[in-house]
């Protein structure tokens, strides 16, 4: 039940997901059916991430809002913050499924086994298909941005920044960029080559910073701040793996380039509003 428990939920459901797609074209890849119920199927996977990466952030900042009369027996201040221990919850929960190196993994088979449906419809699919075969990084990545984005909306990033006026053990916004920085560029870390899923998502990371910084949708100067802090030690990082022989060219020309995206932004002159 969702109710009870919403995080436990979506891990749940996230976990049937990925046994599902392990055990897909058991399941699926019959003699005589059609190989578009395996893209199908595949693809309801795909919303259910989508679901939980765009529900779960919800906790990060968060606040039950109760409806007591003043002297109501047993009753609560209109607002509470959510417990600090579920919104590290959920944010573990977000970073090992969407932003950790081993969150996305298919089977070479089943991705050359996605294909479309090709017959005509009221809604004209076939025509506004824009590739036959499978465009798995660009669904990854579109997961991935929308689950980090509603995580740094300016209104959650403005929510937990008051929250931290109005208790004395709450979530705080220098724990979420450090948890974030540390999960996404956790390669750098490890002194290990990032496989093509992260380098997406670490080019995504740096230009949200870049926004965060730059632009006058609201953020709360703390997160401007603690968005250039991040990206400096993130080079800083960077600059130690670009002599590490171990790493393969894909890496190396990242990370390079990674380097070259974080110079640009620090350099950059400071707006003052």
């Amino acid at each position: 039940d969702i109710s009870n428990d919403p995080i436990k939920y979506y891990k749940n459901e996230l976990d049937a997901v990925q046994l599902l797609w392990d055990n897909l074209l058991d399941k699926f890849e019959k003699n005589g059916q059609r190989y578009q119920k395996i893209r199908s199927v595949f693809q309801q996977g795909i919303g259910e991430y989508i679901n939980a990466g765009l529900s779960a952030p919800r906790f990060l900042g968060g606040v039950y809002f109760h409806r007591n009369h003043i002297g109501d027996e047993g009753g609560k201040a209109p607002f509470v913050i959510v417990e600090t221990a579920k919104q590290k919850e959920a944010l573990n929960f977000l970073t090992q499924y969407f932003f950790d190196k081993d969150a996305f993994s298919f089977d070479p088979d089943l991705l050359n086994k996605l294909a479309p449906e090709r017959h005509e419809d009221f809604k004209d699919y076939v025509w506004r298909l824009d590739r036959v075969d499978y465009p798995i990084h660009t669904i990854v990545q579109k997961m991935q941005l929308y689950t980090l984005y509603s995580i740094f909306h300016p209104r959650r990033l403005s929510r937990i920044h008051d929250n931290e006026v109005k208790g004395s053990d709450v979530f705080t916004m220098q724990e979420l960029f450090a948890d974030i920085e540390k999960v996404i560029w956790q390669e750098l870390y490890a002194k290990e080559n990032i496989n093509s899923y992260k380098r997406e998502l670490q080019k995504m990371h740096i230009n949200l910073y870049s926004l965060i910084i730059y632009s006058n949708f609201g953020f709360p100067s703390d997160s401007v701040s603690l968005a250039r802090q991040s990206l400096k030690n993130i080079l800083k990082d960077i600059y130690l793996n670009l002599n590490n022989k171990n790493l393969d060219t894909y890496t190396l020309s990242h990370l390079e380039y990674a380097s070259e995206m974080i110079e640009i932004i620090l350099s950059a002159e400071i707006q003052i509003n």
